[in-house]
């Protein structure tokens, strides 16, 4: 994920970079290849690569994380969660192969919406863990 941490400045610090000889002239001013590398709109590598960490890696990682969540009630119900994170994330793909970037909001649901919500019941489940883990009892 550090790719995504990393997408937001690469166009912000790129494009702020001044040139040696004039202190107020960007040194990528009027160059015709920037739009297709640091704009954050399709298509661009910018774009793309956020495409690929969120409804590629995103997606692969919460689908391979889920099956380990199994048992109880709330186990299950952070499996679905899980699973239909990583569903909702790769149908954003749908958006790169028809060509209308608004069908990536489906994949922006998957991981903007219901993986908060799978975290918060993450939380719940690893603090419960640790609780029943390290009462007076624990190891006895």
């Amino acid at each position: 994920m550090g790719t995504v941490y990393i997408l937001p400045s690469t166009p912000l610090s790129a494009t702020d970079q001044v040139s040696p000889n004039r202190a107020s002239v960007p040194v990528f001013t009027g160059q015709p290849w920037l739009p297709l590398v640091l704009e954050f709109r399709w298509p661009s590598v910018v774009y793309a690569l956020d495409i690929f960490a969120w409804d590629v890696l995103f997606a692969l990682a919460v689908l391979c994380a889920a099956p380990v969540f199994r048992g109880s009630r709330l186990a299950i119900s952070i499996r679905v969660l899980l699973i239909l994170s990583g569903i909702l994330a790769l149908a954003g793909l749908g958006g790169v192969l028809t060509g209308d970037m608004q069908l990536r909001n489906i994949g922006i649901i998957g991981y903007a919406a219901v993986f908060p919500a799978a975290a918060a019941l993450l939380a719940l489940f690893f603090h419960r863990v640790t609780t029943d883990n390290t009462g007076p009892d624990a190891g006895s």
